[in-house]
């Protein structure tokens, strides 16, 4: 079991449970020594699954700082959010840098074409490599701690080709580049595992092959991020498969991001 975890939702994306109060108290349970609240923060009105600005404001931040003043004394409590990165809200990017103490770049939709592509819909070769370049322009503007589920583009594209190994390459180096953590995501490990085509156990993500590929690099950050919808979330069976993934991969684990 790892001491952290960092990615951590509310009931205010509209699709999780629970305040910031609710899971400090389980990682207080858990023994944690660091719990991070990472909720999905605001860019725009168009996008569903997201918290606002009012209540980012008015109940997100104080309740954790609620949180902080009652259990700040047994655990170690960071305030962030999980967002996407798209051009043209770097003036909202840098006000949430100076409000919080990390951001999670965590890329759902890209563009394509001028249209958002939702990356739970079936992708394409352009699609991913959107999403490459996104997370690389991402990292490199310096907002962001930790790159979630950094093989998400594998989940409805499936086949790992040249073009999903270069992709991969490429965020890898980058995050090196840019120290930026890369996270093994346990609501990946939640979904049902798969077979790829050398009939290896998989998930679509975590996608072994990616893995496989970061365990070859020695600079590179690593950590496990729990992405808790659920009190029940924290540090559960998904989690530990996560970290098995990695000891089996010989891949270093960082325990702490602070």
């Amino acid at each position: 079991m790892t001491k952290a975890n960092y990615h951590t939702h509310t009931y205010l994306c509209g699709h999780a449970e629970g305040l910031p109060l609710d899971y400090v108290k389980r990682a207080i349970e858990l023994k944690l020594e660091h719990i991070g609240i990472s909720d999905h923060g605001f860019l725009n009105e168009k996008w569903t699954g997201r918290m606002n600005i009012d209540s980012y404001e008015n109940i997100y931040l104080r309740n954790i700082d609620e949180a902080i003043e009652k259990y700040g004394d047994s655990i170690k409590i960071f305030k962030g959010l999980e967002l996407e990165y798209l051009d043209g809200y770097d003036d909202l990017y840098k006000r949430y840098v100076k409000e919080l103490d990390y951001l999670i770049l965590g890329q759902h939709i890209v563009k394509v074409n001028g249209k958002d592509q939702d990356l739970y819909k079936p992708m394409n070769d352009e699609a991913i490599i959107a999403y490459r370049d996104a997370v690389i322009k991402g990292m490199r503007t310096g907002h962001f701690k930790i790159l979630a589920h950094p093989d998400l583009y594998m989940l409805s594209y499936l086949k790992w080709n040249d073009l999903t190994e270069k992709i991969a390459k490429d965020i890898i180096e980058c995050a090196i580049e840019c120290d930026v953590y890369l996270e093994i995501n346990g609501n990946g490990t939640r979904r049902a595992a798969t077979f790829n085509e050398k009939l290896e156990l998989t998930w679509m993500y975590p996608r072994l092959e990616f893995w496989e590929m970061v365990s070859t690099y020695k600079n590179v950050k690593v950590i496990v991020g729990d992405d808790a919808h659920y009190i029940k979330h924290l540090h559960d069976l998904a989690v530990e498969n996560a970290i098995l993934l990695a000891q089996k991969l010989k891949i270093k684990l960082y325990d702490k991001i602070f």
